[in-house]
């Protein structure tokens, strides 16, 4: 309703300043997530919004009583009414009123307010309002909490499924960037999912990057898929995605050879052993420990390749 209201030809002013104000001396909690903000409507007036996001997991009794309070402090310092929205991250129900009574003086404050969790999904979905997207990754966060392997498995989908929507939606690269940045921060992986997803964005931003020659994408495709790359890893604008990308698969091949020829070593080294011990178990009658000692090795270590070779 305030919206199909707002001329938009005037940029909203966020009332940083006046709301530190109002906030600066008691009121309980963080308030960082809270907005003040001006905008003109087509009517020629102003109109002041006051936005609350309210991210507790527990039932406050004190929550309504709060943007009352938010409500009376504007009034009382500059006498203009606002509209106040309640935006809720959690599972509970919270109030939505605040009331009070005391013989025949009534008071009742009621505010808008907005479910992350009711949201439906198809709906976001089919929205290209960025507030949207921001919508939908925290009800994947909220559908996919705990440590479960099948609640982290569906967040890495949900997560990877998100990155796939940046770089089909006509967003600004700096909205881009944002978006990606908020997206990492509110679904969290564990270390080897969080790699594997890294991996996965890799590959999805560098082929919508046209770096595998074949794919036939638009220029801004590309350049939103390069800034979706370089915010994954943390690279300035100066970085040339294609090159780094290149520089990645050749580390990639050195860290696998080195480990092959590494594993060969080892095997060469155990194989060396396995005849030593041998000999010097069957031949000279030498104990685990006298053999240990002599080769320079622990007893376990001993120990297993006697069984490996069926001598103990």
């Amino acid at each position: 309703d305030l919206y199909k209201n707002v001329d938009f030809s005037h940029k909203p002013e966020f009332l940083d300043k006046e709301l530190h104000e109002l906030l600066s001396d008691c009121l309980k909690g963080k308030r960082e997530a809270d907005q003040l903000a001006k905008v003109k409507l087509k009517s020629g007036k102003e109109e002041w919004i006051f936005i609350h996001i309210e991210a507790q997991s527990y039932h406050d009794k004190l929550f309504a009583l709060r943007m009352f309070t938010m409500y009376y402090r504007i009034w009382d310092k500059y006498g203009i009414d606002i509209v106040a929205i309640a935006v809720f991250t959690t599972e509970t129900k919270m109030a939505t009123q605040y009331e009070r009574e005391n013989y025949g003086t009534n008071l009742s404050y009621r505010y808008n307010s907005y479910y992350v969790k009711d949201q439906k999904e198809e709906d976001l979905l089919a929205s290209n309002n960025v507030f949207a997207f921001v919508v939908l990754a925290s009800r994947y966060a909220m559908q996919t909490k705990g440590k479960s392997k099948s609640k982290q498995l569906s967040r890495f989908k949900f997560k990877t499924k998100l990155v796939k929507l940046l770089l089909e939606r006509g967003y600004t690269k700096r909205s881009i960037s944002q978006l990606f940045i908020f997206v990492q921060n509110i679904l969290k992986l564990p270390a080897n999912l969080e790699l594997e997803f890294k991996d996965k964005v890799k590959k999805l931003a560098v082929m919508d990057a046209g770096i595998y020659p074949n794919q036939v994408i638009s220029q801004e495709t590309k350049d939103l898929a390069e800034v979706i790359y370089k915010t994954a890893w943390g690279l300035p604008d100066n970085v040339d995605a294609k090159k780094h990308y290149e520089q990645q698969q050749v580390k990639k091949m050195v860290a696998e050879e080195t480990k092959k020829i590494k594993l060969e070593a080892e095997e060469k080294i155990k194989k060396n052993d396995s005849i030593v011990i041998t000999m010097l178990y069957k031949n000279m009658d030498l104990s685990i420990a006298e053999i240990a000692q002599k080769i320079e090795r622990s007893e376990k270590y001993v120990q297993d390749i006697l069984k490996e070779n069926d001598l103990i």
